[in-house]
């Protein structure tokens, strides 16, 4: 009886040391990264515009062209949506050092300035959210971005209500009238 309930034991053991390296976990070619998306507003008061949401990538190959398709595609999760128009699509990724460039194709000048500019956001804060990545600048259809030039923005740049991501101190001088204006 001890010989069977040791073997059924020994067995038990086996099976979740052998799931627990092959089976359930992420695979070890795939990563999980924070994609920054639009989030479908409904009218809530603290609502945030652009949301991090964990997407897992292939780690084989470039992740950083990965990290941008899924940018670019609509998430998995509901209430999220991509911030670049349908009919815009990647066209190159290059990295050099720490900054990574984004050519997009020429579709995104379609894109209503306010909508490119949160795309690019997303694009900034995804990409500079993975490790050896500190700025990222734009091209569209191989020429350099035509409001950002061959800038590098880096997720400090970017302005959220977030202050985990960046703290914002300000300081204000006020004068005050003495009365006597004339």
């Amino acid at each position: 009886m001890r010989r069977k309930f040791f073997s059924a034991v020994a067995l038990l053991l086996s099976f979740a040391l052998l799931v627990g390296n092959f089976g359930c976990g992420a695979s070890a070619n795939e990563e999980k990264i924070l994609v920054y998306y639009l989030s479908e507003l409904d009218g809530g008061e603290n609502e945030d515009a652009i949301c991090p949401v964990s997407v897992t990538i292939s780690s084989k190959g470039d992740r950083f062209t990965s990290a941008m398709k899924a940018l670019m595609s609509d998430p998995e999760s509901d209430g999220f949506i991509s911030p670049y128009a349908d009919d815009v699509y990647l066209l190159s990724v290059s990295y050099d050092g720490d900054v990574v460039t984004v050519d997009l194709s020429t579709e995104y000048l379609d894109m209503q300035k306010g909508a490119a500019a949160a795309a690019d956001a997303c694009a900034v804060m995804t990409l500079c959210g993975m490790e050896g990545v500190s700025a990222v600048s734009f091209k569209v259809g191989g020429y350099d971005h035509p409001v950002n030039g061959s800038a590098r923005i880096s997720a400090e740049d970017i302005v959220t209500n977030d202050l985990t991501i960046k703290p914002v101190e300000v300081e204000t001088t006020i004068y005050f009238s003495d009365g006597n204006a004339q």
